[in-house]
């Protein structure tokens, strides 16, 4: 959806932001950040290389957009770039009554205009809001009369960014497009949720991430119970398999393909409508299939059974035969050993 290829940073400014609860107050700069060749391409890509995900978010608030206050800020940015330093104080503001609770970390906050922003195709403005908080020693090798000295100093590795959004000039009536990141997870509501506003656009990408979820979830609490762990790996695998074979989703065409037995269909379709309501969203019953995050969220489908007796099972779908698990796998029971058992046939080793 978007690019940074062309990107420029036209405007930049550094403010510092403590822990609101432990009384660190902030500190907000005057003046601008003078940027050189070598300075832009640095930041730039300290700012810009690390958000990886497809997720895109846009701002939300429950009484109206209008009452999100950074959607305001970073729309009195777009309307008038003359208001970036005055607004980057806003929102350096915001951030610190955010800030109450004894985990958040303090650091510097770096607000960025950005020019040249590919999105669908189209060039346009963008907002950077970007916060560091780690720190890293680092050594130095002066030298002085003819002797190569040591020295440590402190600094902020430009290897990983603790924490970023950057808002898109595009669908401002629907509370822009926004990407954000996270390196510390565990805060990620602290920054997209309290600080930020923002939750994720309902697109193809949001609806194959949701559905996939929802068929892991499915399995986890409530197909588990009654089956044994070789029908559990074979409902994912048939989940997967119709994902990868279809370029689009119908829920009833999935339930009749994949879910089969009615009694599970069901229990689906209730498990959906209650995971909808505790994650506060909707999911549409019809979608296009986003094939970049299916071959990321396969990567969360565990295809293994784990015995006790310290032995795997590792079971692979089968495109050309989908019942081949059925037919070549049994699982039963001996009484003797007093053990559950696993029979599979085959013709050859491989």
């Amino acid at each position: 959806m978007f690019t940074f290829e062309e990107v420029s940073m036209s405007s930049l400014i550094l403010h510092k932001v403590g822990n609101k609860q432990l009384g660190d107050g902030y500190q907000a700069s005057k003046d601008l950040i003078e940027l050189d060749d070598e300075l832009h391409s640095l930041l730039c890509d300290y700012f810009l290389n690390h958000f990886k995900s497809e997720d895109i978010y846009h701002f939300i608030h429950h009484a109206g957009i209008a009452m999100n206050d950074v959607y305001q800020y970073c729309k009195s940015i777009f309307d008038n770039p003359d208001t970036f330093k005055e607004v980057s104080v806003h929102l350096l503001q915001h951030l610190y009554e955010k800030s109450d609770h004894p985990k958040i970390k303090s650091g510097e906050l770096y607000i960025a205009y950005l020019d040249n922003v590919l999105v669908e195709d189209e060039l346009v403005n963008a907002i950077g809001i970007f916060k560091s908080e780690t720190r890293d020693t680092y050594l130095t090798f002066p030298f002085e009369n003819e002797k190569v000295g040591i020295a440590s100093n402190e600094g902020v590795p430009t290897r990983k960014l603790d924490k970023g959004a950057v808002i898109f000039n595009a669908y401002e009536e629907d509370g822009y497009r926004v990407i954000a990141t996270d390196m510390n997870g565990t805060e990620s509501r602290f920054w997209k949720e309290a600080f930020l506003g923002i939750d994720n656009v309902p697109d193809n990408t949001f609806h194959t991430k949701t559905y996939l979820n929802i068929c892991k979830d499915f399995v986890k609490k409530v197909y588990s119970k009654e089956e044994d762990k070789k029908e559990q790996v074979d409902f994912l695998n048939k989940s997967i398999e119709y994902f990868e074979n279809n370029d689009s989703f119908d829920l009833k065409d999935f339930s009749e393909q994949v879910i089969e037995k009615e009694e599970y269909t069901e229990q689906f379709s209730s498990f959906k409508e209650k995971y909808e309501e505790q994650k506060g969203i909707a999911t549409q019953e019809d979608f296009i299939i986003s094939k970049s995050t299916l071959d990321k969220m396969k990567k969360k489908f565990k295809n293994l059974i784990k015995l006790d007796t310290k032995v795997e099972i590792k079971v692979h779908p089968n495109p050309e035969e989908p019942d081949a698990n059925q037919k070549y796998m049994e699982r039963g029971y001996d009484d003797k050993k007093g053990m559950y058992y696993y029979k599979i046939y085959f013709n050859r080793e491989e």
